[in-house]
């Protein structure tokens, strides 16, 4: 686990600043578990309906193999967002 170092003037005792980071983290993290649920249930219904994993469809619409269907930039945001709110949910856990 990290540790967070308040370091300066407060107005608050540095014991209640770390407590509500860490509290501020924990609502966060909440907060990524139920966007990552919901993306996940976007990306099956995305890999179900086109019949494509992740992996072969990436390939396809960076190589323009699928056209302008705006599902496929639908899941391709969808994709970078996952990605990105599982870097943080890590870099969160960390601190915890």
């Amino acid at each position: 686990m990290a540790k967070i170092n308040i370091m300066g003037k407060t107005t608050h005792p540095k014991e209640k600043i770390t407590e509500e980071i860490m509290n501020i983290i924990r609502g966060r993290l909440m907060a990524i578990k139920e966007e990552l649920i919901s993306i996940e249930k976007d990306l099956t219904d995305f890999r179900s309906r086109y019949n494509l994993n992740d992996d072969n469809f990436l390939q396809k619409f960076n190589n323009g193999e699928l056209g302008d269907n705006e599902d496929f930039f639908l899941w391709e945001g969808s994709l970078r967002l996952f990605d990105k709110l599982k870097t943080e949910e890590s870099v969160l856990r960390d601190v915890l």
